[in-house]
């Protein structure tokens, strides 16, 4: 798997959760353009949860939303 591949997916309580790779037999793989579909029927505190969650699992998108937090 591609490392810019990401997988979305409903928990069971209804989250949408973003993983990278494949642990759970459920995910779906999903390209760009059904990955901004379905963030866009998100709303603004799932958004918030999901970017906290890739912010604190993956040190690219971290480093990647500090730039863009704080480009000095």
């Amino acid at each position: 798997m591609n490392k810019s591949e990401l997988l979305l997916y409903q928990t069971e309580g209804g989250h949408t959760k973003i993983e990278s790779g494949s642990k759970n037999k459920t995910e779906t793989k999903m390209g760009l353009r059904e990955i901004k579909a379905e963030l866009n029927n998100q709303d603004k505190k799932d958004l918030i949860m999901i970017i906290s969650n890739l912010y604190n699992k993956y040190k690219p998108i971290r480093e990647s939303l500090d730039f863009f937090a704080n480009p000095n």
